[in-house]
């Protein structure tokens, strides 16, 4: 997976464990406990060639969890690239369990011949 960092965005977060790595980016003047937007970037590791559909269905239901007015759209921007399958939604959480705000989010999971890689953009709002 090729990433270009927007310009105006940095790094705030990075983790790696046996069969998950994750890294955060949020624009200069947010952090990871005050932001607006966030990038985030998964790659689920030794999925290979993974069904897209069955990804994305369990991360939205995982996502469901948390979210009080959760709904999700598939997105047709094409369900291949590069001859790797892909799949995008966009999702809707009304306001986020503990939390006073929701969010709208645009993920793409893109199917690799090691790994699954799931691109994210969050941005919060108000209530839904």
């Amino acid at each position: 997976l090729l990433f270009v960092l927007p310009d105006g965005w940095k790094e705030e977060f990075n983790d790696r464990t046996d069969s998950l790595s994750t890294t955060e980016y949020v624009p200069v003047g947010q952090s990871g406990d005050g932001w607006d937007e966030m990038l985030t970037i998964q790659i689920l590791l030794d999925k290979p060639s993974s069904d897209p559909v069955k990804m994305m269905s369990g991360i939205t239901k995982y996502l469901s969890k948390d979210c009080s007015a959760f709904d999700y759209k598939p997105i047709d921007i094409g369900g291949i690239d590069n001859n790797y399958p892909s799949l995008a939604v966009l999702v809707l959480c009304g306001r986020e369990k503990d939390e006073s705000q929701g969010y709208v989010s645009l993920l793409r999971g893109i199917s690799g011949e090691e790994n699954y890689f799931l691109l994210q953009i969050k941005f919060l709002t108000e209530n839904l």
